[in-house]
């Protein structure tokens, strides 16, 4: 799509030879990137657009005049949408050029992406806590989830009370908690298990996972797997950046909270150990393990993490109750590209 009042161009990426001029795009409009615990920032970069073909056909990128001054990423995913599973994209590294922002820009952007991907997917979804693209956001209509994200933060510099009554302290009976380099085939079954309470989470395959958290261009992670009897009971997934511990992804089976409670523990320790200032998780108002957050010592942060939608192949009318307080949404810092 070419502007020629302005000599904008927008396309959809499609050439590996643009990747330098979008590393050089990143490094101007986020002033460094990545911002998470990638070394290599080519290779987390081919990672992000290469490594899942499904993903590839939806970047896109703005031109003016030969330079790339714009651009959007997408990661693609499966859903769990009350009993059923969608297929969704969310926008990533959306970014354009100090240069040439307050141009409209990325409204171009959005509305060409859209046009190209609006058979494709059944729904968008994602965090944002920037202005402009809030902004962006409802000029658009997009939909609101009532359930916020929350960062709750647990400070690691002394000791206190709350660390005192760490869950995970002392025994865990009947069960272990190991550091695992991989998610095996047990993860599917677990999967299939853990998800049942959500109306809303991200789908966790052993691929996916596995993609996500065990590849190392997407930046350094530790997997602490609990397990009983060669069973999958749970799992976190942790990391730090920039001195900040992370808990990016927890999962437990359904009406386990000691199991949750165990893991929240081993991860508090384990990010201890590695030398983290504190640690930090994301969970919505009404989750489970929200409580279990509070009572291990963690308190609210910063509120200003919302999630939003926009219904694409899927009509409106599937993603109401997302609109209702009290939606069972599990949506952690790593179910985006954030970590």
């Amino acid at each position: 799509m070419a502007n020629a009042a302005s000599g904008l161009t927008v396309r959809r990426y499609d050439d590996p030879a643009d990747d330098p001029r979008l590393l050089q795009l990143l490094e101007e409009a986020f002033g460094g990137w990545p911002a998470g615990g990638a070394a290599d920032a080519a290779a987390h970069l081919r990672w992000k657009l290469h490594s899942r073909p499904e993903a590839a056909r939806s970047h896109v990128v703005a031109e003016i005049d030969g330079r790339i001054v714009g651009a959007v990423f997408y990661l693609v995913q499966e859903v769990k949408v009350g009993d059923r599973l969608l297929h969704a994209r969310q926008g990533i590294d959306a970014c354009i050029s100090p240069g040439y922002r307050k141009r409209g820009v990325m409204a171009e952007i959005r509305r060409f992406s859209w046009e190209l991907d609006v058979g494709s997917f059944d729904l968008q979804f994602g965090p944002t806590g920037h202005r402009a693209v809030i902004r962006l956001d409802d000029r658009e209509g997009a939909a609101r989830f009532a359930e916020h994200v929350d960062v709750l933060r647990h400070p690691l510099e002394r000791s206190s009370p709350a660390d005192d009554a760490q869950p995970g302290a002392g025994e865990r009976p009947g069960w272990t908690i190991r550091v695992a380099s991989r998610f095996d085939e047990r993860i599917d079954e677990f999967w299939t298990e853990a998800s049942q309470p959500f109306d809303f989470i991200v789908v966790r395959t052993k691929d996916y996972l596995n993609w996500r958290y065990c590849d190392a261009r997407a930046g350094t992670f530790t997997i602490l797997l609990a397990e009983q009897d060669d069973r999958i009971l749970g799992y976190a997934a942790v990391c730090v950046r920039r001195g900040t511990g992370r808990i990016a992804d927890l999962l437990a089976l359904p009406d386990r909270s000691d199991i949750a409670r165990s893991l929240i523990g081993a991860a508090v320790d384990h990010l201890r150990a590695a030398g983290a200032s504190s640690v930090e998780c994301w969970t919505t108002k009404h989750h489970a393990y929200r409580g279990l957050l509070k009572r291990g010592g963690f308190t609210v942060r910063q509120r200003s993490t919302r999630l939003t939608y926009g219904p694409m192949r899927e009509p409106a009318a599937t993603f109401e109750f997302l609109d209702r307080p009290g939606a069972a949404v599990h949506f952690l810092a790593g179910d985006s590209d954030l970590v």
